[in-house]
């Protein structure tokens, strides 16, 4: 898990370098919401499952797979393809939106 925090503010710098300014959420943002539904932006990838607006985080223990794990590889995602994720659809929509304006 130090090794992904040490990822993580390492690319925040990066992308403060190059402003492009994604919200960044630490691993405690992503566990706090395991069995919740959290939304994304579509990926560059045109597979069904890439271009989904959300990520349903699994709580996985009834499977008997460590609890954490998905919200860590979801996590780890943001990190290494700077995916910025979002509590609720209306506020992906807003940050799609900001973005549209900032381009014209």
């Amino acid at each position: 898990m130090r090794y992904s925090n040490e990822v993580g503010n390492y690319l925040k710098s990066i992308l403060k370098v190059y402003g492009i300014n994604i919200k960044h959420h630490n691993l405690k943002w992503f566990t706090n919401r395991i069995g919740k539904r959290i939304y994304r932006r579509p990926l560059s990838c045109k597979c069904k499952e890439c271009q989904r607006n959300y990520v349903d985080i699994a709580d996985m223990t009834k499977h008997g797979t460590r609890r954490e794990f998905h919200a860590q590889y979801i996590y780890d995602s943001q990190n290494c393809l700077r995916i910025e994720y979002f509590n609720s659809e209306k506020e992906l929509n807003e940050a799609v939106y900001r973005d549209k304006k900032e381009t014209k």
